[in-house]
């Protein structure tokens, strides 16, 4: 049976993390990169969708290419992120 390979996305508040898993857990190569907030007034945080859609990609492209996995056939992706307010 082939290999098959994972890849994982966590957005939380702050950051944006990527992984590739092979089938077993191994994790094969990570990525993460900050969101830029922006903080108009006191307790008061915006994030801008454009730049966190770029740290995703950012951080696929990154994890993808630390695995090493030639050519990256990925089977299942899948996305974590908080619950707007």
């Amino acid at each position: 049976m082939e290999q098959q390979y994972f890849i994982g996305v966590d957005v939380g508040s702050a950051s944006v993390r990527a992984a590739v898993f092979d089938s077993f857990g191994k994790r094969l190569g990570f990525s993460v990169r900050p969101i830029a907030q922006f903080r108009p007034k006191t307790d008061f945080v915006e994030q801008s969708s454009a730049d966190i859609w770029q740290q995703v990609c950012t951080t696929v492209k990154e994890s993808v290419k630390l695995s090493a996995i030639d050519p990256p056939p990925c089977e299942v992706y899948w996305f974590l992120m908080p619950p707007a307010l």
